[in-house]
């Protein structure tokens, strides 16, 4: 009989049946972004993704926030939730904040971008 760790790794439940009474229970979700099974407890997303993205992007696909993305052309803008579809990020603002003015354009749905086009991601920029 064996079971999944916390980090994904099968475990033979004979092996350590010394160590603890019951092998832990552990539900598999589906990874928000890819869809993968994940042992990790929703939301949070698969090592694959974790891996990929940075985490304040991460929080940010589920926990409207202020966060703020620097990009390789040197533009800075501040955000509060994104959509991750993968490498293409959607970068969006509140109905409370200001639309994206970092921009030639406001932007009041948001924008688009290249994962590879962001070069730092930060999580409450001005302090929570």
């Amino acid at each position: 009989m064996s079971w999944v760790d916390w980090n994904g790794t099968r475990q033979d439940y004979e092996r350590v049946r010394g160590t603890c009474a019951d092998p832990p229970l552990i539900q598999r979700e589906r990874c928000p972004l890819c869809g993968d099974l994940t042992t990790a407890p929703v939301p949070d997303a698969c090592r694959r993704c974790r891996q990929r993205y940075p985490w304040p992007l991460l929080k940010a696909s589920y926990d409207p926030f202020d966060y703020a993305v620097g990009l390789v052309n040197g533009l800075t803008i501040r955000f509060t939730e994104c959509i991750i579809e993968g490498p293409w990020i959607t970068l969006r603002v509140s109905d409370e904040q200001q639309p994206v003015t970092q921009l030639s354009y406001p932007c009041p749905r948001g924008v688009t971008i290249h994962l590879d086009q962001i070069l730092w991601v930060a999580d409450a920029p001005r302090g929570s």
